[in-house]
């Protein structure tokens, strides 16, 4: 046989099996993870029921929870978190395809946790969210189809999250940054945390000393102040949270006609802001922003930290 023809044959056995190579690649490839939502916007939702919890995007943007019928500022951020699980929701695999299968997955109406996202009055994710598995997921069934799928999310931590959760519970805005600051005010009158008792009225000013930004006593007064201290102070009062908000607070419950502290602070925009202090409940107090109608209740060892006196802040 002549080389050419020989090689031209050797070449001819090898296109053929490298196809067949090929071609039983794809007979044997484990299909794609079925999409638990298809065709899911998140950018459409603007309700969801997330186990107890109710949500509704705001006209301005936004997100609230409602707590006892009133609706109260959510944090953003989670309930996007959520929406975009939702979203890339996959199925480790399929469980089970039988309606008599759900009640040991817990995915029956009756024994799940609901997931509900609607858009404009319809409902555009009907998800039970079920037990979790040994593996380490979670079982889900979607509206009344009959497959019960595991997958591979955290999606149950949501749906089983109570109101606190789902709350933004930080106090002051959170464009405002210790950098901006120019001024922070604290009266107390009888502020009492772990013993110690503050009684104080200061204004601190952030200006320039020998060249260098610096927190300064208004009125100078020539009280030395320990930098380190202040700079705790401010990181203290911008990060402030609440535990939790007070539905349906009174005067007479909250305290906070009379304030037992106010912190007043400015940023170099000339915005400015007080944080008032009522009544102790256990180890919280309640708690107000001047502007705002929602109550708080804050931790009395935030608040401890967030209103010293001014010996606190003094050099030693």
């Amino acid at each position: 046989m002549k080389p050419d023809r020989r090689n031209g044959i050797l070449g001819g056995v090898l296109v053929v099996l490298s196809l067949t190579y090929v071609a039983g690649l794809l007979s044997h490839r484990t299909p794609a993870a079925p999409v638990v939502v298809p065709s899911f916007k998140t950018s459409a939702a603007d309700h969801i029921t997330a186990g107890s919890s109710e949500l509704r995007k705001r006209d301005a943007g936004g997100w609230q929870i409602s707590i006892g019928g009133s609706w109260y500022p959510a944090d953003s951020r989670k309930v996007e978190h959520l929406l975009s699980i939702l979203s890339g929701l996959t199925a480790g695999r399929e469980a089970s395809g039988s309606e008599e299968s759900w009640k040991t997955f817990r995915v029956d109406r009756a024994n799940a946790n609901p997931l509900t996202v609607e858009a404009g009055g319809s409902t555009i994710v009907d998800l039970l969210v079920g037990e979790s598995s040994s593996a380490g997921g979670v079982y889900v069934r979607v509206g009344a189809a009959p497959s019960v799928y595991e997958v591979f999310a955290n999606i149950d931590s949501y749906v089983s999250a109570d109101s606190s959760f789902w709350s933004d519970l930080k106090i002051l805005p959170r464009s405002l940054t210790v950098d901006s600051l120019q001024t922070i005010g604290v009266t107390a009158h009888g502020f009492s945390v772990g013993g110690t008792t503050v009684d104080a009225d200061y204004m601190l000013e952030s200006s320039v000393v020998g060249g260098k930004n610096a927190w300064v006593m208004s009125g100078n007064s020539g009280r030395m102040l320990d930098q380190k201290k202040v700079l705790s102070l401010e990181a203290e009062i911008v990060q402030m949270v609440g535990e939790r908000f007070v539905p349906h607070p009174t005067s007479a419950e909250t305290g906070l006609g009379e304030p037992t502290a106010v912190i007043s602070i400015s940023d170099e925009q000339g915005s400015s802001w007080s944080i008032e202090v009522g009544r102790r409940f256990g180890s919280e107090f309640y708690v107000r922003r001047s502007d705002r109608p929602y109550v708080y209740l804050v931790n009395e060892w935030t608040l401890h930290r967030a209103i010293p006196s001014l010996g606190d802040l003094t050099s030693s």
